[in-house]
């Protein structure tokens, strides 16, 4: 079973996240390394190992590493997309207020 992550919303309006919460590259970086932890955390669910993943694919163990690699700003959204639908996964997003009051999720119906 995929143990899952919940991030709490308490952690806005505390200095820290206050300090990045208009940086656009911080805000960046934590949305990839939470989808590439994602990535991770369901192939150690499923015993899928980078080589085994690059096979799904059809393409190289570097391939994978460039991706998973939480360093490189150039990783695309489309790239993990691909990892999770190899997987047999796919992402949800949800958009949020930049002071966490609000959480816009396309899922809900508002009637």
């Amino acid at each position: 079973m995929m143990t899952k992550t919940i991030i709490s919303r308490s952690l806005w309006g505390t200095p820290l996240i206050n300090k990045f919460k208009y940086d656009l590259e911080f805000l960046t970086m934590c949305i990839l390394e939470r989808m590439i932890g994602s990535i991770q955390l369901a192939m150690e669910d499923q015993n899928v190992n980078r080589k085994d993943l690059a096979k799904k694919i059809g393409r190289n163990i570097s391939y994978i590493n460039k991706i998973l690699d939480t360093n490189n700003m150039n990783t695309k959204v489309k790239d993990l997309c691909v990892l999770a639908h190899a997987l047999n996964m796919f992402f949800e997003t949800e958009l949020v207020d930049i002071d966490g009051a609000f959480v816009y999720d396309p899922n809900l119906s508002s009637e």
